[in-house]
């Protein structure tokens, strides 16, 4: 997603699919230059739609291509100014997303049900960004510490409560979770400072683990407020 054409490469204000052994690139939304997609979310559901963040909306097209559909128009809905990295969950039913509360030094994170259109606060008082889905009730997040700076990623369980620490970096952000190979991605670096010097970790996360957060209800060793 960009604003202009490169030579031998293809960037757009629109959602694009490529095939990663043919490099065919398939756009499938037609906005003006200037009008496309925010942010840099896009999203692959289990259904085969995507999800996209457009004009304060998130909404779905067909991987195939087709007349898109409004999920949810967060501007109106929700009086939260502005919200950042918007995920929609496999299942397409929840919607995670940061939003500023002053700035961007006090940034948290909401859970919208589209079932029942309720937002929920999960993550009260703790500096969290960058949600991500494990599934469908399992959420991946970069966490803050005060007043280190220290920023590592954590899971959140939405029906158990459990929240559990995943990395020990002085700088992991922007998690994601890959079911295929059963690890989640992240970005590390080893000076919290150094947000231009990162590399990709990857750690393994199996199966029985992410079940396990269902089962443990939060604990007092649980952290779930800022220091």
């Amino acid at each position: 997603m960009c604003e202009e054409e490169a030579k031998d490469h293809i960037v757009t204000d629109n959602v694009c699919k490529v095939n990663a052994e043919t490099g065919e690139v398939v756009q499938l939304t037609h906005f003006a230059s200037g009008d496309g997609i925010s942010g840099d979310v896009v999203d692959w559901l289990a259904d085969g739609r995507i999800a996209f963040h457009y004009n304060d909306c998130i909404y779905v097209i067909p991987s195939d291509g087709g007349p898109m559909t409004e999920l949810l128009n967060i501007g109106a809905k929700f009086n939260l100014g502005d919200f950042y990295d918007v995920r929609v969950s496999p299942s397409g039913e929840r919607i995670a997303f940061m939003y500023g509360l002053g700035g961007q030094n006090n940034l948290r994170i909401g859970v919208v049900d589209l079932k029942t259109g309720k937002l929920r606060h999960p993550l009260r008082g703790v500096l969290a960004r960058f949600p991500a889905w494990i599934n469908n009730d399992c959420l991946l997040y970069s966490r803050g510490r005060r007043p280190s700076g220290f920023t590592q990623t954590w899971v959140l369980c939405l029906s158990s409560g459990r929240t559990e620490e995943l990395t020990e970096g002085p700088l992991d952000i922007e998690p994601t979770f890959n079911a295929r190979v059963g690890a989640i991605f992240f970005a590390h670096s080893t000076d919290r400072s150094a947000f231009l010097e990162t590399h990709i970790w990857r750690r393994p996360m199996p199966r029985r683990l992410i079940e396990s957060w269902f089962y443990r209800r939060k604990n007092s060793k649980d952290e779930s407020r800022d220091e």
